[in-house]
């Protein structure tokens, strides 16, 4: 980074030979006091588009109010919230419709691969064991024959534990 030398101490400069502006030679002559500094100079005050007047309640008689002022920013607002529901509704109104459409091209789809399967597969498989199941409850009934009763006891032997204790007792009926 390129740096200036200072300029010596003992340079001075000579306000008559150099011709400054009125101003800054004004400034230059004058000696500067804390307690009341230069008057500042007026600032130039920028050209402005002319402003539009806002819109006034009764025809200019009275000039709107904050609460009028957000009134009106409230129904805006509120506009924009309406729109933006009836936006969002109409997307889901209308994927909606989409997704229906989609379901019934597909189980139309999935249909007519499944039904030539199922007609070209079916051999009445299950109709034959339903039949013969029928056939031989209906024989079965037609044949009146007993079967035959087994004790409950000598189908299961009961542990050894238990055997002392199972015997059981002529019971005694008393009749007064």
């Amino acid at each position: 980074m390129y740096t200036r030398a200072p300029l010596s101490a003992r340079r001075r400069i000579s306000i008559k030979t150099t011709n400054f502006e009125p101003m800054i030679n004004s400034f230059l002559r004058e000696a500067i006091k804390f307690e009341s500094p230069p008057e500042q100079p007026p600032e130039i005050e920028r050209e402005r588009r002319p402003k539009t007047e806002r819109r006034v309640i009764n025809n200019g008689s009275t000039p709107r109010t904050g609460d009028e002022i957000r009134a009106g920013r409230r129904r805006a607002f509120e506009r924009a919230h309406q729109m933006q529901c009836e936006k969002v509704l109409k997307n889901s109104e209308k994927q909606w419709k989409e997704q229906i459409k989609y379901r019934d091209w597909k189980t139309k789809q999935t249909m007519k691969k499944i039904e030539p399967r199922r007609y070209a597969e079916d051999r009445h498989v299950l109709e034959d064991i339903v039949h013969e199941r029928n056939a031989y409850y209906l024989e079965a009934i037609a044949t009146s024959e007993q079967g035959t009763q087994n004790r409950i006891s000598n189908l299961r032997t009961l542990p050894k534990e238990l055997r002392a204790n199972s015997q059981a007792y002529k019971q005694t009926r008393l009749w007064v």
